[in-house]
């Protein structure tokens, strides 16, 4: 990942996505620092403790902001036992909006094949109707 072209990335996505609250931005800026730190590792754990000091925000509120994350397909995170730190991963929003991009552009294409074959269709029977007549 490029940690720059990431945190410009995700405010491009915000603009076109709905809203996300303030203590869910500053959940994904420490995600993004600690995994930037791990060297852009796939995986990583990190505890509350330290997401709480990173963001100043309370641990029941950084729960509500980790499921806000992983709702808007920003993070995936597993908790694998309850006293163990939780994993972390985090999906690149280049990915993230090239594929949006690319869907988009799918329907759009799909949108006007479906035009043309309409046209065509009525350009068929307006000839039809001519040559019969």
């Amino acid at each position: 990942m490029n940690y720059l072209q990431e945190i410009d990335k995700f405010y491009d996505w915000m603009k076109t996505h709905s809203p996300i609250s303030k203590n869910a931005i500053g959940l994904w800026h420490a995600l993004m620092h600690i995994n930037c730190s791990e060297k852009w590792i796939k995986s990583f754990t990190t505890t509350m403790d330290i997401l709480e000091r990173k963001t100043g925000i309370k641990r029941r509120e950084l729960y509500k902001a980790r499921n806000e994350l992983k709702n808007c397909g920003l993070i995936n995170w597993e908790q694998k036992c309850c006293k163990q730190s939780a994993v972390y991963s985090l999906n690149s929003i280049l990915r993230i909006m090239y594929a949006e991009a690319a869907v988009a552009a799918e329907a759009e294409r799909d949108q006007f094949l479906t035009c043309n074959v309409a046209i065509s269709t009525k350009q068929k029977h307006t000839r039809e109707l001519h040559t019969r007549n």
